[in-house]
């Protein structure tokens, strides 16, 4: 059998004879105690001895647990002891034979054959004992040596480290057993005794031996069919682990890997080798031309020392090129960039520390936040930016600023108390005006920021801007919100069907008025209120009431206009009410009176005719008036609007009106010198709307319209407006009633067809039965065919 290098053996030694009752009497320690300490001495002096001289275990790359390499040690300790013993057995049996030899010639002259006999027979005898002893130590070496051996494999080749760790276990609790029989014949003083005294040299090392076993692996596969790798990436991975770039030592390694390569095969094999590695070919045609650059390792010296890095990393905050000035003024020594970035990279656990203590040292500070931001200021200048931002959830544009300036708490106080601007009114002074804002609000008049510059230029002869009056109120706990001009009101449950009885009644009108007056007309009429200076739409009101209401957008000077315009795009002229200088909130009426509705009646029957259709609100002016009845004599039918659905049926409400309020804001401006100037901006800017806009009003309200242009200069054009209108007024009802029939004949056609499926199953059903009833008759018929044969067999042989 083949031993492992640099290992002796120990034998057993004879017992001992048994001591007396009076001697063990006379002893402190029990035999039980004397063997524990005995054990100890062992694992004290031998043991450590072993791992100190066991250096080739520290710094590897492969990947083993510290499970597995603890029970290779135990394990590789056993061995060696075992080793030791065999040898020293060994030596003990010459040494014995020889001293018997010289008593037995010395005891010639003295002594009979009988002596020389007894003590042959005593040396045969001690000869088989030790015999016997050393068969069981061969057995229990061989168990050890072909475990370790497959543990070693195990490690390099699998990852399932639970299945290893109950192999182990069970292996070595039978390795105890089995070493306990053997230690309880060595006697505990003498083995000992021999364990102190064993030297170990320092050449005498148990090598663990992974690098070779791996190279060897890797040229054998490389050689097989002549340099063609046909490995699998996932294996190679596990048995290559050398290779990997972890330290400039496996760089190396990898360089010399490629430079071998380069000389004993072509370059498509390099290439794949490339590959598989994930390495630019560019960059191992650089290790290939100046491999001594690569090979070689620098170990550059440090310009500064400790004590000073720490110094000018106080200052961290700085560029890199304001340290390097720094470095040149304080210790008058030339400094790298680079040399910078390597210099916070070694320190940056230490700074880390250094931030905490400057912390604790500090003075107490009001707000918490401020800590927080020089933290994380110091942790993106160690970290980098990106990573920092992406932790916290900070943009890089405010992080940067933090890192470019200096983030104490002290000093960012200082920064914002020199901020901001001094306020030109006093406390009273803010409270008078918060409350003009609030009794504004409660009497429904809009207080914009045109408003507000007005009041307080009024009143203390300061004009700011918009923005400094949004800032002043934000401290007063004032924004600025959109107003509601009508307060939300319930709409009926049956709206929305009588919308649609207002259309199909406005239809049948329209029908009945063809007969009588081919050339008839739809007219819509509404009011609206313009100021003199242009209100916005937004008001400042407290934080709680988001959703102001507003019964006049400002105390200003309001008129109205009463705007009318036709089904076939025209846009007739405005009719101008001018208003009386009491507020909308202060008088009860406003607006169209009695008097300026029959006014406005006058106007209107001018250009409108016999037979013709007005359309207009729910108002009580529009019911009842002089002006009214007059418009009803002359035979203009008029139909009124249900409540609250001006804003689906009217045009002019629904989006007319809008049109004109976005062509004031941006051509007329929002302010009026005058009464004159008013007039003239809004009248050249009504007569700007198209017809096309009128007519895409009346078919999103969905009431009848004109296709064609409408012109007073021949009657035909009249005629093929009004046929076509009534076309479409028809078709629409044709539509809804082919629309019926269409949904009757389809559930006609859907009962069909349930009838014939149901049918088909009727039918399939009775087939089955008939199938089945024939399989029935057709068994029975068979059965009785095989009786009758039967019986005529039975005939046939008695016969």
């Amino acid at each position: 059998m083949k031993l492992v290098d640099n290992c002796n053996f120990i034998t057993p030694i004879k017992l001992a004879p048994p001591l007396n009752k009076n001697i063990q009497k006379k002893l402190v320690f029990s035999p039980i105690k004397i063997k524990r300490k005995l054990a100890k001495i062992k694992k004290e002096q031998n043991y450590k001895e072993l791992i100190k001289n066991d250096q080739t275990m520290k710094g590897r790359f492969w990947d083993v647990s510290p499970f597995f390499k603890k029970k290779q040690q135990k394990i590789k300790k056993s061995i060696k002891i075992l080793n030791d013993d065999f040898d020293n057995n060994n030596n003990n049996n010459n040494n014995n034979n020889n001293n018997n030899n010289n008593n037995n010639n010395n005891n010639n002259n003295n002594n009979n054959n009988n002596n020389n006999n007894n003590n042959n027979n005593n040396n045969n005898n001690n000869n088989n004992n030790n015999n016997n002893n050393n068969n069981k130590l061969l057995k229990i070496f061989e168990n050890l040596s072909s475990k370790l051996i497959k543990y070693e494999d195990i490690l390099k080749h699998r990852n399932n480290k639970k299945k290893i760790k109950k192999k182990l276990i069970k292996n070595t609790l039978r390795l105890k057993n089995q070493t306990k029989e053997i230690s309880e014949n060595i006697f505990i003083k003498n083995s000992a005794e021999k364990i102190k005294n064993i030297q170990i040299n320092k050449n005498q090392k148990i090598e663990f031996k992974m690098d070779n076993i791996l190279k060897n692996k890797i040229k054998h596969e490389i050689n097989q069919n002549e340099g063609k790798r046909k490995i699998k990436i996932k294996k190679i991975k596990k048995k290559i682990s050398l290779f990997k770039i972890i330290d400039e030592r496996g760089k190396q390694k990898l360089i010399k890997h490629f430079l071998n390569i380069n000389k004993k095969y072509n370059k498509k094999r390099l290439h794949e080798e490339c590959v598989y590695w994930k390495i630019n070919p560019r960059t191992v045609n650089n290790w290939i031309k100046k491999p001594k650059k690569y090979l070689s390792v620098r170990k550059r010296k440090r310009k500064l020392s400790r004590i000073q890095e720490l110094e000018v990393l106080k200052q961290s905050y700085l560029k890199s090129s304001d340290l390097q000035d720094l470095i040149r003024k304080k210790f008058n020594i030339e400094v790298s960039l680079s040399y910078i970035s390597r210099m916070k990279k070694r320190n940056q656990f230490n700074k880390i520390e250094s931030i905490w203590e400057t912390i604790s040292h500090q003075s107490i500070i009001n707000n918490p936040n401020y800590e927080q931001k020089y933290l994380i200021a110091e942790e993106a200048k160690i970290f980098g930016i990106r990573n920092i931002s992406r932790k916290y959830n900070i943009p890089k544009s405010t992080l940067s600023d933090w890192c470019r300036s200096n983030m104490l708490p002290s000093e960012q106080i200082k920064r914002l108390k020199q901020r901001g601007r001094k306020s030109n009114l006093t406390e009273s002074e803010l409270q008078d005006f918060k409350n003009w804002v609030l009794n504004q609000n409660r009497k429904g008049i809009i207080c914009g920021g045109n408003e507000c510059i007005d009041y307080l230029y009024q009143k203390y002869a300061w004009k700011p801007s918009k923005s400094s009056i949004s800032r002043i109120l934000k401290k007063i706990r004032i924004s600025s919100h959109k107003t509601i001009s009508k307060k939300p009101t319930q709409l009926q449950p049956n709206f929305h069907k009588k919308l649609e009885n207002f259309k199909l009644e406005l239809n049948k009108l329209v029908i009945d008025k063809t007969k009588k007056y081919p050339n008839f007309n739809i007219w819509v009429m509404d009011e609206k209120g313009i100021w003199n200076h242009h209100p916005s739409r937004r008001t400042y009101t407290s934080i709680d009431n988001p959703m102001p209401y507003v019964k006049e957008l400002s105390n200003n000077q309001k008129d109205t206009i009463a705007a009318t315009v036709s089904f076939k795009g025209e846009a007739k002229d405005l009719f101008w009410i001018k208003s009386k200088k009491a507020s909308k909130t202060q008088r009860k009426v406003s607006g169209m009176n009695n008097e300026i509705m029959c006014d406005w009646a006058d106007s209107f029957l001018k250009y409108a005719k016999r037979g013709d259709i007005l359309i207009m609100d729910n108002l009580g002016v529009h019911h009842y008036s002089k002006g009214v009845q007059k418009i009803k004599d002359q035979g203009i039918k008029i139909k009124y609007l249900h409540p609250y659905s001006a804003t689906h049926l009217s045009p002019l409400d629904n989006s007319v009106f809008k049109i004109l309020e976005d062509k004031l804001r941006s051509n007329g401006g929002r302010r009026f010198a005058n009464y004159f100037d008013k007039i003239e901006t809004v009248n050249r800017l009504w007569k700007t709307i198209t017809s096309k806009q009128v007519k895409n009003q009346f078919k999103k309200c969905e009431l009848p319209y004109c296709r064609v242009k409408y012109s007073n200069k021949d009657d035909k054009d009249d005629k093929i407006i009004l046929s076509r209108l009534i076309e479409d007024i028809i078709n629409r009802e044709e539509e809804r009633q082919k629309r019926k029939k269409e949904k009757i004949k389809k559930k006609k056609k859907k009962k069909i067809i349930i009838k014939k499926k149901k049918k088909k199953k009727k039918k399939k059903k009775k087939k089955k039965k008939k199938k089945k009833k024939k399989k029935k008759k057709n068994k029975k018929k068979r059965k009785k065919k095989k009786i009758n044969k039967k019986n005529k067999e039975k005939t046939s042989i008695l016969c």
